[in-house]
């Protein structure tokens, strides 16, 4: 999830298991360069609702039925 080129595939495959919200800290910074840049892309879909220097957190947005 962290390593693909577009946002949105992240979001669909999060939302498809459930996930509501996805982390962001050091470990995945060093890990997946440019993972916050490319959430930031689709902030319809993964909306930062939380940040400060140790980690972020994005919700994902699922779609109200």
């Amino acid at each position: 999830m962290y390593d693909v080129e577009e946002a949105a595939t992240t979001y669909a495959t999060a939302a498809r298991v459930g996930i509501d919200y996805i982390v962001v800290g050091d470990p995945e910074r060093r890990a997946h360069p440019g993972v916050e840049q490319r959430f930031a892309r689709e902030p319809e879909l993964l909306p930062l609702v939380f940040h400060n220097d140790a980690l972020s957190i994005y919700e994902v947005r699922h779609q109200r039925q």
